[in-house]
This record gives structure tokens, C-alpha cells and sequence, in this order.
């Protein structure tokens, strides 16, 4: 499961499923927009909840060179972070990471294109809808 802090500060769990990216299509919105409808949290603090959820899957959507933030591998995506157990090195897939990472790459396609053409979020909305 996928974590993101509320709005209080506390660590909430969410499963990001297929029938999650359905309800968002449904609607006619991004999953991200989607999904940071559905949930209360304090962006200012802790960013907003589609990232957090990315985050917590290790899909990295803004790398930092300041703070040590690399971006994530397609191959640790997919086929999970390298941890070590028992002094021996495992690879556990999660299946939220791979539905959160085709979200992930339309959320970062969406932020370059406003940052490149300057456009506004919902004017950038109506060319992918």
C-alpha cells in the first residue's frame, strides 16, 4: 500500500488500484487530480498527495540535487528496490508502483509542457481531453 500524511500530520495508508484510474478517466480528470481531490493533506508541509504516494513507492516525480534526491529507475519500478535481507540482496516488486507509474509520467509530462509553454493548468487540460 501507497502512504501519504493527512492533513493532520498522520501517516494514512491508500491502495491505488486500476478501478482508482477508472474513476479518475470517469471523471474526466488526472489521476493526480484525482487523487488529491479524494484525500486532505497539508501541501505546503508535505506536498501534495499523487506525489507522496509516488514518493512512498519510490517513484521520485522532482529529483534534488540539494537534498540527495535522485530520480527513480524504470527498472526499480518495476521490479522494486534492491533491500537487503538476511545478508542477502532482494528486489520486491510493488504492483502500486506499477499502477502509479503511468500517472506518474503524464503528471510529469503536464508539468513541462505548463512550464514550457506557460500555460495554465486548465488550459494544458483541454489538449488531453
Amino acid at each position: 500500500m501507497s502512504a501519504f500524511f493527512d492533513s493532520e500530520g498522520n501517516i494514512q495508508q491508500v491502495e491505488v488500484t486500476l478501478e482508482t484510474v477508472r474513476a479518475a478517466g470517469d471523471n474526466k480528470m488526472s489521476v493526480r487530480d484525482f487523487v488529491n481531490g479524494q484525500y486532505d493533506t497539508n501541501a505546503e508541509v508535505h506536498g501534495d498527495v499523487f506525489s507522496q504516494l509516488c514518493a512512498s513507492e519510490g517513484i521520485i516525480l522532482q529529483p534534488s540535487k540539494k537534498h540527495g534526491i535522485k530520480a527513480s529507475s524504470l527498472d526499480a519500478v518495476i521490479n522494486g528496490r534492491p533491500k537487503l535481507e538476511a545478508g542477502s540482496i532482494v528486489k520486491t516488486p510493488s504492483s502500486q508502483a506499477r499502477i502509479l507509474l503511468m500517472p506518474a509520467i503524464g503528471a510529469l509530462v503536464e508539468d513541462k509542457l505548463l512550464s514550457d509553454y506557460g500555460q495554465s493548468r486548465k488550459a494544458a487540460k483541454m489538449h488531453f481531453l
